[in-house]
């Protein structure tokens, strides 16, 4: 079933190009299949033998190979739609090249387009009240960065991003980093950061070597909060580790349903967020759905996560879905950007 979805995806949009440049044949649909796992099976290879230099190209060689694949495939399949109206209707009579070409151009400019909206990043204020506190808090949320995938030059501007909303403090919603190659001067621009930050991890920092997380930060301010809790004033943190539910991790630290309550768990799972609200949690913070990155694919998310981006109710808590202020891959974004989330927490009005 996988194997044949990789051919319809990759191997179907080249096929049909082919044949509207009259050039149809079986190969166009293997081909750029076997190309793909082929180079696929070498980046492991390079990743095996900790070949950073060689890892890393053919790795963003295969995303951008993977993202206009994508791209062109629902670009294709809108032109097979067009040309089956056309049959239908016998009204227009277009040649098959400039639907050819057509289908490239517009692909292209999309193509072009994500490249550019990938590098935006974008404030956005979510304003919450309560009656558990006396004062206003003004804190930052960022959520999947991915180290590695994404280099220094873009975590320098997100954290210039974030020092320019002068935080209380930062939360990192997981996902920090996600390559074997990532090291601390990477996140070396997180020290100038004069608020505390408190970060727990995602799926990515287990799909690389262990420890891979913990010898990137040791050095830094960065605080791991995994299955903690930590006070910040009238206010308690709890850091959910990605391995562990929030039933788990509060068993073990407990709530204080007096204090206000922020529970940082990665993953919007919307059975999480239930029993954080029915454990007494004020608010809950999360990222990992990226809101699909690139148009159209948050539509196909919407039916994984009820929660997928942006400020939800759940029972008498509030669950904030991060879209990320990186990018699974190259900086690429469509319909989305990169956020960075500026919490108001104001005390309620008697």
């Amino acid at each position: 079933m996988v194997f044949l979805m990789v051919i319809i995806i990759f191997g179907l949009p080249i096929w049909n190009l082919a044949r509207l440049f009259g050039k149809a044949h079986p190969l166009w649909m293997i081909a750029p299949v076997a190309l793909f796992l082929a180079s696929f099976q070498a980046v492991g290879f390079f990743e095996s033998m900790d070949t950073a230099v060689w890892y890393q190209t053919l790795k963003h060689i295969n995303f951008y190979w993977f993202i206009f694949t994508m791209m062109l495939f629902g670009v294709s399949t809108l032109g097979l739609l067009g040309e089956i109206m056309n049959y239908s209707i016998k009204q227009i009579n277009i040649p098959k090249k400039i639907i050819a070409y057509a289908i490239l151009g517009i692909t292209i400019v999309y193509f072009i387009l994500a490249a550019v909206f990938g590098r935006v990043i974008k404030t956005n204020d979510v304003y919450l009240t309560s009656s558990k506190i006396s004062k206003e808090y003004s804190f930052v949320q960022i959520s999947d960065l991915h180290v590695g995938s994404t280099n220094k030059k873009h975590a320098d501007r997100v954290v210039k991003h974030i020092q320019g909303l002068n935080p209380d403090f930062v939360v990192i919603t997981g996902d920090f980093i996600d390559e074997f190659h990532a090291d601390e001067n990477d996140i070396s621009s997180f020290e100038s950061l004069s608020a505390p930050t408190y970060l727990i991890t995602g799926n990515h920092e287990y799909y690389i070597e262990p420890f891979s997380l913990p010898r990137v930060i040791e050095n830094s301010k960065i605080n791991l909060i995994d299955h903690k809790k930590v006070s910040f004033e009238e206010l308690d943190i709890i850091g959910v580790n990605e391995l562990e539910s929030i039933l788990q991790t509060v068993n073990d630290v407990g709530i204080n349903n007096d204090r206000y309550t922020i529970v940082l768990d990665h993953q919007p799972i919307a059975e999480e967020a239930a029993e954080a609200s029915k454990l007494g949690a004020d608010l809950m913070l999360s990222g990992h759905t990226h809101k699909g990155q690139i148009w159209p694919t948050e539509h196909l998310l919407a039916f994984r996560y009820k929660y997928l981006a942006g400020l939800y109710p759940v029972g008498n808590m509030f669950i904030h879905v991060n879209q990320g202020v990186g990018t699974l891959g190259p900086l690429m974004r469509l319909g989305t950007y990169n956020e960075v989330t500026h919490i108001h927490l104001v005390p309620e009005k008697e």
